[in-house]
């Protein structure tokens, strides 16, 4: 078989190519708005094409009036942003928490239960705050609450027995306490609040195993010494109540009942000059104190410094005018 063939079809292929490129670029041109003189379609030179005045171009470089891209029907289709969740305001208010802006964590749990009422950790931080803020009622709605989704959290038995105890209803107190000890044996906070009601109810000797316990725990619990030599000194066992309260004060000079304790004990053993030093010390850290006032006077007296005496009988008639008419009985007998 021949081979020539195939080069003549080539060359016949490369002669249309020209002739059909010339053709396209001459229908190009005459769609331009440029004319031919003579009206001839080879007769003459091509007018320059010209920009129209009015039309833009079909495509620019950096068009003025871009618009950003957009997703289909963006322009009728309203976008709505996704509520937040209980998760999300239960993380906001344990920042708000630990950053001590109770009053924005409260808002922020307040919010996480109404979306999710069963979080047993957000009403107790509700319950807490509340007791926090001294409305104790409120604060029992919410840890009963709580301690109904999760019985076994012995802070939210423990702030229970702390909103009973503000509202002096120290039996169910007591009995909420208890219950937190069920659950954490070793929990000196409980055990002071516990020997605390146990001294204001006069049972001093259902105080003193708690409170020993509570120090036993926790032997820097300075308020916890000083109830405990409250309690001891109350049954007579002075020499271990002066312990308890100076020990108290070497953990917190500045603790006011721990001065008027050591003060009383101090004056019930007669050493009345060791009296007035501890009940002066306590009228430093508090000296609107009637009963300060009163013991001090009182200490006073018995050294025979009547002038001293009647000064604090003076302060106390601003203070309390019921107990300064007694202490002037007392002074003046």
């Amino acid at each position: 078989m021949s081979k020539h063939p195939r080069p003549l079809l080539r060359s016949f292929a490369v002669v249309a190519v020209v002739c059909f490129s010339f053709a396209l670029t001459k229908a190009q041109h005459d769609t331009t708005g440029g004319s031919t003189a003579g009206g001839g379609a080879l007769g003459g030179p091509t007018k320059p094409a010209t920009k129209p005045a009015t039309k833009t171009p079909a495509r620019t470089t950096t068009p003025t009036t871009r618009k950003q891209p957009s997703t289909p029907a963006a322009s009728t289709r309203r976008v709505v942003p996704k509520a937040p969740t209980a998760d999300f305001y239960v993380k906001q208010g344990d920042e708000q928490y630990d950053a001590k802006n109770y009053n924005d964590a409260l808002q922020s749990y307040l919010k996480a239960i109404q979306l999710n009422p069963s979080l047993a950790d957000a009403n107790y931080r509700i319950g807490w705050i509340y007791n926090e803020q001294d409305q104790y009622d409120q604060s029992l709605n919410y840890l009963n609450r709580s301690l109904q989704l999760n019985s076994n959290n012995s802070a939210a038995q423990s702030e229970r027995g702390y909103a009973y105890r503000k509202l002096k209803r120290y039996s169910e107190a007591l009995a909420a306490y208890q219950q937190a000890l069920a659950i954490k044996p070793d929990y000196p906070a409980v055990l002071y609040d516990m020997g605390w009601i146990y001294n204001e109810q006069k049972n001093y000797e259902d105080a003193i195993p708690a409170l020993k316990q509570a120090v036993r725990l926790k032997p820097d619990y300075a308020d916890a010494h000083t109830e405990f030599g409250y309690a001891l000194h109350k049954i007579g066992r002075q020499t271990e109540a002066v312990e308890e309260y100076k020990e108290a004060l070497r953990l917190k000079p500045d603790l006011a009942l721990a001065h008027f304790g050591l003060g009383d004990v101090y004056y019930n053993t007669r050493q009345y000059a060791l009296a007035v030093n501890s009940y002066n010390a306590g009228l430093r850290l508090e000296p609107n104190n009637a009963d300060g006032h009163y013991n001090v006077a009182l200490s006073y007296y018995e050294l025979n410094n009547r002038n001293a005496a009647l000064e604090h009988y003076r302060i106390l008639q601003r203070l309390d005018p019921e107990r300064a008419t007694k202490l002037f009985n007392a002074i003046n007998r």
